[in-house]
């Protein structure tokens, strides 16, 4: 299990919030949707340091764990990961240990994912550790009103691909 440090989120240091006239960025929606991913994943990489864990590879175990046998083009474009850029991180997460490519019994010309062993073992110690970092997040703006944010975002996401 990796050492869970005291603090890891903190106060925000001087921010925009400090600021009388942001000349309107305030309330742009992109921008404040970019802050506050910029402030998440800074706090993801403080608690996934000891795992050297990024986002995108956590969302790639996440998937393929709850997905085995998905292929590596549905797990890509689940994400929105380019193909070049996907291969490259399944290269790292297959050097690691943690997912391998089989022949996809659908079409030979893909491969199906899959956790390996030892993937499934990390799984368990990144979603330890993931849960402690929601549970700070959470804390942040309290239960509700991080329920809300979520379905908001999630409705936000959905209606730029026409749902």
């Amino acid at each position: 299990m990796p050492k869970i440090r005291n603090n890891r989120i903190g106060p925000a240091k001087k921010g925009l919030s400090e600021v009388d006239d942001a000349g309107g960025l305030k309330r742009s929606l992109g921008f404040s949707l970019r802050r506050a991913q910029l402030s998440a994943f800074k706090d993801f990489g403080r608690y996934m340091e000891d795992l050297n864990l990024r986002p995108a590879q956590f969302a790639v175990l996440v998937l393929v764990r709850e997905n085995p046998g998905f292929s590596q083009s549905t797990i890509g474009q689940i994400l929105g990961i380019q193909r070049a850029n996907f291969v490259s991180l399944l290269d790292e997460l297959e050097k690691r240990g943690w997912v391998e490519r089989r022949s996809s019994q659908k079409d030979r010309r893909s491969f199906a994912l899959h956790l390996t062993k030892q993937g499934e073992a990390f799984m368990k110690q990144a979603n330890d550790t993931h849960a402690e970092l929601e549970k700070a997040l959470t804390q942040r703006l309290g239960e509700q009103e991080t329920m809300l944010l979520l379905r908001l975002l999630n409705e936000f996401a959905d209606a730029t691909h026409g749902k």
